[in-house]
């Protein structure tokens, strides 16, 4: 005989693949049906009064079947929808598909991205390679009026970012010239992650009385070095999120609000510890995805290639169909992104 403790999980995990897969409340009936009758109705609804009690259910009325909680899905997720392989022709499907991809790493990795869009229904994410030793190899700064100037900072590898900046102070030839000259002497061949306000210190000191006048300069330089830091960002199939029933309009605009800033999205996503992460709802610590989940593989090529894959979507997922398509999409990216680097 199944242990109470047991047959409640057993309950919760039929609930929540029923509900998954259907959209709509279960009831006790529905639940019978699908545990084959083993377990009486009865004691089915007892089971979900108790599951409901300790925040694993919820119900919006009193007539209604039930649904999973965010809660209920963490339970599922890390203790009861087991391990699934994906199916060999899955897999071969997969390899081949990206194996006719550019070669170039960019377009590879929007190839993916669309590719786990459609193949998963959701909304896919793939960040570029990003490297911790992303450092300044130039700056250039170029007088565009008498109290405007544009500020080059160019980033190894291939990363440039641009600022057109508006000073207090009008600009000379030989004030530029002395402002570049300094800039470049403390921020060249420095990390992008080391110019902090700490280095921009040591500039306003060298600069004496004219560093309140180059304070925007200043600042908007340490916002191009941490841009210079994030991962690129690739979405694929963002208008997934305007179809699914689950989220409401307003929730939708939420997500796709988030979305829209890439920065936050990807400090999120490299936030990540491990290889593989599933953040459900609050998890997230972002009101916006209050009812959106993430599913994101780490995939590594060479020492220098490496980021996230992944799908954001409603909380009411196929989570366990969806994670071992992330994981293998995440280990055949990392072998082509391999072979991309070598070439």
């Amino acid at each position: 005989m199944v242990e109470p403790k047991q047959r409640r999980l057993l309950v919760l995990a039929a609930i929540i693949e029923s509900y998954v897969e259907t959209g709509e409340p279960v009831g006790s009936k529905t639940l019978a049906n699908a545990l084959y009758n083993t377990v009486s109705s009865a004691t089915i609804r007892n089971d979900m009064a108790s599951l409901t009690e300790a925040g694993y259910l919820e119900q919006q009325h009193a007539s209604a079947g039930r649904t999973p909680t965010q809660r209920g899905y963490r339970l599922y997720v890390d203790h009861l929808m087991g391990r699934r392989s994906l199916p060999q022709e899955i897999m071969r499907d997969i390899d081949m598909q990206l194996s006719g991809y550019s070669m170039d790493p960019l377009s590879f990795l929007e190839d993916a991205s669309r590719m786990l869009s459609d193949m998963t229904g959701l909304t896919a994410v793939t960040t570029a390679p990003a490297s911790d030793d992303t450092r300044l190899v130039n700056l250039e700064l170029m007088a565009v009026g008498a109290h405007t100037c544009l500020l080059i900072m160019m980033f190894a590898p291939s990363v440039l970012k641009s600022r057109i900046c508006r000073l207090d102070v009008e600009l000379s030839d030989g004030m530029l010239q002395t402002l570049k000259s300094v800039m470049k002497e403390h921020l060249c061949s420095k990390r992008a992650a080391d110019i902090d306000r700490r280095l921009i210190a040591s500039i306003k000191q060298r600069l004496g009385h004219l560093s309140n006048s180059f304070e925007p300069l200043l600042g908007a330089v340490r916002e191009a070095a941490a841009e210079g830091t994030s991962a690129q960002v690739v979405l694929s199939g963002t208008a997934h999120l305007l179809d699914k029933s689950d989220l409401s309009a307003s929730a939708a605009r939420d997500v796709l609000s988030f979305l829209s800033d890439r920065n936050r999205l990807s400090k999120l996503l490299s936030s990540n510890r491990g290889t593989m992460s599933v953040a459900i709802g609050h998890e997230l610590m972002y009101s916006e995805l209050a009812n959106a989940s993430i599913i994101t593989a780490r995939y590594r090529g060479s020492e220098q290639s490496a980021g996230w894959v992944g799908v954001i979507g409603p909380t009411r997922m196929n989570y366990a169909g969806i994670i071992p398509r992330i994981e293998y999409f995440a280990t055949a990216i990392g072998r082509l992104m391999s072979a991309i680097d070598m070439n």
